[in-house]
């Protein structure tokens, strides 16, 4: 009997797939950003380790190498075998490889603090997401929106003039999508309050974490997930604000001359955007969270397959927060991370979608992972997502073969 239990239990581990695991090797004190490259063990990690600095974690043929960089707190990267381009984001400036990440080099007149690193084109383009000033041209310019270079980070084009940008995504060299958004009071206290009063407070230019950089409260009761009704939001959306919190989307399809906004939260709405994907120009789900009319944790996710003209609402829950997802590049297989957080500590939640992130299903739990991020390479056989630890004290990669 035992002997036949173990058989079963065995053959229902293999008929679930491959699991997510931490990578103990890949442990620093910070590590919330990270990009996959195309082909299999390729990703760096954007991290920093007390009384060390920032750290660039880069993986190649699955063997993790730390690389030490002169930088200040390390916020997401991106990396490409196929250009040998890797860049790291950080909160004062821009950090850029042309040796797939064996050495990185300061970018000199351009600087900012972006949490949302991307390469395109095959790796040629870097794309930025967040608030920018450069004179890399010879002209002082600024810029809230994204910063692009096409020649590997010598020279950069800022564009946007959006408020409290967010995270960006690049499907192709023309179309693009920038998620924005600002927490307001919380509910219970000052409903109502505006966004133009809460703006005349000083806000930061980029917001990491559930409204705080990286931060783990100790007493926070557990969530349980919820299901609510799918809803659409058409992009003519209103975008006037009463709550003191906002969640839009916006969009570019001639290389960022000109912006639209795709999607304006309502106005009595207690969410914020984190994330945003795309499979194609057409095809992208964006992830949000805040709080409900009674204080407690939202999360939900967005999908889009006609370009943005209409988002339908594909995943309610009260989970803790909900910052990470990705698409398998050019695939209908997309993933979130929602957290959840109990007395025993954090757990991520792996969902995953095989239809276009129009339907979702738990694939796996994974305790001692706050997923702050998460990436796959392009030929679709791995996946690595940034695990902030339930102490708070320390993160992992995450790593899964498809």
């Amino acid at each position: 009997m035992r002997f036949l239990v173990v058989v079963v239990l065995s053959f229902i581990a293999v008929a679930l797939g491959q699991q997510w695991t931490l990578v103990p090797s890949t442990s620093e004190t910070t590590l919330v950003g990270l990009g996959a490259g195309e082909i299999a063990g390729v990703c760096i990690a954007a991290a920093a380790q007390n009384g060390v600095g920032a750290v660039a974690e880069v993986d190649s043929s699955s063997s993790w190498n730390k690389v030490r960089v002169d930088a200040a707190l390390l916020l997401d990267g991106a990396i490409s075998s196929n250009s040998g381009v890797a860049v790291l984001a950080s909160m004062g400036g821009v950090l850029v490889s042309t040796d797939a990440g064996k050495s990185f080099n300061a970018v000199p007149g351009t600087y900012g603090v972006s949490q949302s690193a991307n390469l395109f084109n095959s790796g040629s383009s870097i794309g930025l997401t967040g608030t920018f000033t450069s004179n890399s041209t010879g002209t002082f310019k600024s810029s809230s929106g994204v910063a692009i270079s096409n020649d590997k980070g010598n020279t950069w084009q800022l564009s946007g003039d959006i408020a409290y940008p967010r995270y960006g995504a690049f499907p192709s060299s023309t179309t693009w999508y920038v998620t924005a958004g600002m927490w307001g009071a919380d509910p219970s206290s000052t409903p109502g309050e505006s966004l133009k009063a809460k703006a005349a407070s000083p806000q930061p230019s980029f917001m990491l974490g559930k409204r705080a950089p990286v931060h783990v409260p100790e007493n926070v009761n557990a969530m349980k997930y919820a299901s609510k009704p799918r809803t659409t939001v058409s992009s003519s959306a209103t975008d006037d604000n009463t709550s003191g919190w906002f969640g839009n989307i916006y969009k570019t399809t001639d290389a960022g001359a000109t912006w639209t906004q795709v999607f304006a939260s309502p106005s009595d709405a207690l969410y914020y955007f984190n994330a945003i994907s795309c499979s194609s120009e057409t095809l992208c789900v964006a992830v949000a969270e805040g709080d409900s009319s009674t204080g407690g944790s939202i999360t939900l996710a967005f999908t889009t397959n006609d370009g943005g003209n209409t988002w339908t609402q594909t995943y309610s829950g009260t989970d803790y927060s909900l910052m990470a997802a990705a698409f398998v590049p050019g695939t209908q297989t997309a993933w979130i991370g929602p957290v959840t957080h109990s007395a025993k500590g954090m757990t991520g939640q792996f969902y995953q979608s095989t239809d276009g992130a129009q339907t979702w299903k738990l694939y796996q739990s994974l305790s001692g992972c706050y997923p702050f991020d998460m990436s796959f390479t392009a030929d679709g056989t791995s996946g690595f997502a940034a695990c902030g630890s339930s102490s708070g004290g320390s993160s992992e990669v995450a790593t899964i073969t498809l």
